[in-house]
């Protein structure tokens, strides 16, 4: 949408993100323990046992469809729908296991709050909030599923809204507590939050972890008001830095972005449910990380040279006005029929 052309992404370049805040080295250590604990050496795949199959998580198609690249020991299938998704993805004993340290999780719900990562945040929150105000969206009760520490929820405050949040860890929800923050801890189902609860349901980064993104879309659905709005935040698969550099985006992991939308399957997907008047916008350019990509350096550690346009094709700005972002912002309203 061309009247919001902040670009997140340029409040601090590639490298110096990824550098101060570790998140790219991060993200190599798990991948790389991922595949020395779950992945056949002979074979590259994941071992058979800890798999399991699902459909098209849009459409709902069982057959395999094409895979467009490989990544970590997983297929990463294009549906004929237009869906990217993880096929095969690992039981849920199993994917506990990769996340099982203690310190990793606490690490990562204080990053959020942790300079530059939080200025980092904000400014994407700030375009969502802008894109909620667009559709008429500027208070109320709203409901953030995954809220993690609660930073969108006093950015939400702040704007106007009276914001409650849900999130499955104990430890996310005593750090939210410490700021004085009304957080519920567990998994969100439908039946959580009385019906028709709430203006506004949130789910940040929350549906690309997701087997089934439906069931929770549904019991969002289930917990707004006539008239109220679901927005999403997701990974947009059909974005420039994605489209360049395939299985070395680290959009891509395998093992935890299993549904990967782009704008026509984030469009179906609320469709299917029941929302109405999709709108979207597309944030995070990555502008630094292709020009690393296609300059042969580290995408996410290299020099991340001052360049304001990819190739002199397209600037930041016409890359997330053709939605070819790095995340898309959506949302849907509940009809009152």
């Amino acid at each position: 949408m061309s009247e919001i052309r902040h670009d997140a992404s340029a409040t601090i370049g590639a490298r110096a993100f990824h550098k101060e805040t570790g998140v790219a080295e991060q993200q190599r250590t798990i991948e790389n323990e991922f595949v020395q604990k779950f992945v056949d050496p002979d074979t590259g795949r994941v071992y058979p046992d800890y798999l399991v199959q699902r459909p098209c998580p849009t459409c709902g198609h069982q057959g395999e469809g094409q895979v467009a690249f490989f990544k970590n020991g997983f297929d990463h299938t294009r549906c004929s729908c237009g869906m990217l998704y993880v096929s095969k993805i690992l039981k849920e004993e199993y994917l506990n296991l990769v996340y099982a340290d203690e310190n990793y999780e606490a690490e990562t719900h204080r990053s959020f709050r942790t300079e530059p990562r939080k200025h980092f945040i904000e400014a994407i929150y700030s375009d969502g909030l802008k894109l909620l105000k667009t559709a008429g969206f500027t208070d109320g009760a709203l409901l953030d599923v995954g809220c993690s520490s609660g930073l969108f929820m006093e950015n939400a405050i702040y704007a106007g809204f009276s914001a409650i949040g849900i999130e499955p860890s104990d430890y996310a929800v005593r750090l939210a507590g410490g700021f004085g923050l009304d957080v519920v801890q567990g998994y969100f189902t439908g039946d959580r939050f009385p019906v028709d609860a709430f203006r506004v349901v949130t789910l940040w980064d929350v549906l690309e972890h997701c087997a089934d993104p439906a069931e929770i879309l549904t019991a969002a659905y289930h917990v707004l008001a006539p008239g109220g709005a679901i927005f999403i935040q997701v990974p947009n698969a059909l974005g420039l830095a994605p489209r360049i550099m395939r299985q070395d985006c680290n959009m891509f992991t395998g093992f935890g972005h299993i549904n990967l939308f782009g704008p026509e399957s984030a469009r179906s997907i609320l469709a299917k449910i029941g929302f109405v008047d999709v709108r979207m916008q597309s944030v995070i350019s990555e502008i630094s990380v292709v020009n690393n990509y296609i300059d042969y350096h580290d995408p996410y550690l290299g020099p991340s040279l001052k360049k304001d346009d990819f190739l002199g094709l397209i600037d930041a700005g016409g890359i997330l006005d053709r939605l070819l972002g790095y995340k898309l912002q959506v949302i849907g309203i509940k009809s009152h029929g």
